[in-house]
């Protein structure tokens, strides 16, 4: 188990967020397309390679769950760090169809758990090509 620390890239005083990263913290490699279309009716396809992390997450308290939430509505670009021995840092989106934090940590009533989905949207971190 690890801590994760999420950041929001402005410096309008957004506060940053420690989060207790359960054991099955994924990170995968997606490929994303972008279709396109011509005047003479042909497809274009642009392909990209992104990470995406699937962290689980527990004992976020009230705060935290608020600032993570407002981050998602207002798609906020985040600064993704996993301390480890080699923290680097990544920039991410949330990636969530509904609210990311809405789930009380059982037996607490004033924690959260969630499963955060983040997708990496600088891939210059990774040493993707280009």
């Amino acid at each position: 188990m690890g801590q994760v620390l999420l950041n929001a890239e402005t410096n309008s005083g957004n506060p940053s967020v420690a989060l207790n990263a359960g054991w099955t913290l994924e990170q995968r490699d997606t490929m994303l397309a972008a279709r396109s279309r011509t005047f003479i009716d042909t497809h274009n396809f642009i392909w990209s390679r992104t990470k995406e992390f699937q962290i689980p997450t527990m004992l976020i308290s009230s705060s935290d769950m608020s600032t993570i939430n407002d981050w998602w509505r207002t798609v906020k670009v985040l600064d993704f760090t996993l301390n480890s021995s080699e923290a680097t840092t990544v920039k991410v989106q949330l990636m969530h169809s509904q609210l990311p934090v809405a789930q009380f940590d059982p037996p607490y009533r004033d924690k959260f758990r969630a499963t955060l989905l983040l997708r990496a949207i600088d891939n210059s971190d990774f040493g993707a090509n280009p």
